[in-house]
């Protein structure tokens, strides 16, 4: 609530029986009307059996530091006071440790480091939307301390301002959606505790240029860095074995994908709908020993390391129509091309149809796809 609010009718916020966090910026507002003021976030009607009329579980008042007229509650529910004035932090005690449930500044912050302990607790875990809200400004670079094991989802969601960020080590829970539309966030490291980037976590973070993924992460989930706009290059590491749907989907600028290790599984190898979702010039980069690669994965086009024989040509665009598909590749004039098919994107057959190149884009249309779903045109030696 805003600090212009001066008085509430007592009842204003009766039976809100979702309400789980009520934030004061200004002094305690007067509550009117005849009844007891601890009915504000009550529910309205008595219980059954103990005939009280109980608060919110689990819900508080959060508070400024310096704020005036309130006790130890309000309205019924527990008052928690900032730990400073300016930027604000309300903390509680979780699961042995401190939460950061919030965080609320009105000042442009360059940095902010997080303290690691909180009325002797070690802080542990920062919380569902701490860093977001519709009043605050978020630090261009936060400081996470050692203590810190879970980051909780959307915390850092919509933070504009936040362009850097490094999860220690400790952290071993990175939750779904934790940077989501952070759209000025350009270097993020991640830790060696965790072992999952989980679904859009990344998602919509258009300035993101740099991703440094420890050799721990096992598992990228669905759309991880969707319309990561910025990021032209990603390299991961041989300890992933399986990515979920799209993890680089709308990435426009993504020219290189580099696995150090052998194919992580897959589930789909349509290449309408690819796994990585990378750019149409975006290329797989591959070591010379990984196994688990064609010439093409997921809808993507190989090179391996020290592989001068790779001759795909640049797949242009592809499409599906009614029928069969359409195919459009960049070709070299005079140069020699064989258009080849496979089922699974691994197994290519060798005995379609050759054409020379015009140095023009050629396109090809209503290809017959049947079983064999996959087309890739090559360059012969």
């Amino acid at each position: 609530m805003p600090s212009t609010i001066k008085s509430i009718g007592v009842y204003a916020f009766s039976d809100w029986h979702a309400l789980s966090e009520v934030y004061m910026e200004g002094d305690a507002p007067e509550l009117l009307g005849d009844r007891d003021s601890e009915y504000l976030f009550k529910n309205n009607y008595p219980d059954a059996v103990t005939k009280e009329r109980s608060a919110y579980p689990n819900a508080n008042v959060y508070v400024t530091k310096n704020a005036q007229g309130f006790g130890d509650t309000f309205g019924g529910l527990p008052v928690v006071r900032a730990t400073e004035s300016e930027p604000s932090l309300f903390f509680e005690e979780w699961q042995g440790g401190a939460k950061l449930v919030t965080f609320t500044s009105s000042v442009d912050l360059d940095v902010f480091e997080i303290p690691s302990h909180w009325k002797g607790l070690p802080v542990t875990t920062i919380g569902f939307r701490a860093f977001w809200h519709s009043y605050t400004t978020c630090p261009k670079k936060v400081i996470l301390p050692t203590t810190l094991k879970t980051i909780e989802r959307y915390a850092f969601w919509n933070c504009d301002d936040l362009e850097e960020i490094t999860i220690p080590d400790s952290v071993v829970l990175l939750a779904r959606e934790v940077f989501w539309n952070c759209r000025n966030l350009k270097k993020v490291q991640i830790g060696a505790g965790i072992t999952e980037i989980k679904e859009e976590t990344f998602k919509n973070c258009g300035s993101l240029e740099g991703i440094i993924l420890s050799n721990s992460i096992v598992t990228i989930g669905s759309a991880a860095f969707t319309r990561c706009n910025s990021l032209s290059s990603v390299t991961i590491p041989n300890s992933v074995k399986s990515m979920g749907e799209g993890v680089f989907y709308l990435c426009s600028n993504l020219a290189k994908i580099e696995f150090i290790g052998d194919a992580p599984a897959a589930t789909s190898n349509d290449v309408r709908d690819p796994r990585l979702g990378g750019a149409q010039d975006t290329v797989v980069h591959v070591k010379a020993s990984s196994t688990g690669f064609g010439d093409m994965f997921w809808g993507l086009p190989v090179v391996k390391e020290g592989n001068s024989e790779n001759r795909s040509t640049k797949l242009l665009k592809i499409s599906a129509i009614s029928g069969g598909i359409h195919l459009k590749v960049q070709t070299e004039a005079g140069g020699v091309y064989q258009m080849q098919q496979s089922a699974d994107l691994l197994n290519w057959g060798n005995d379609g149809p050759q054409f020379l190149g015009t140095g023009e884009e050629t396109i090809f249309e209503r290809l017959n796809t049947g079983n064999l779903k996959f087309w890739k045109v090559i360059l012969l030696p």
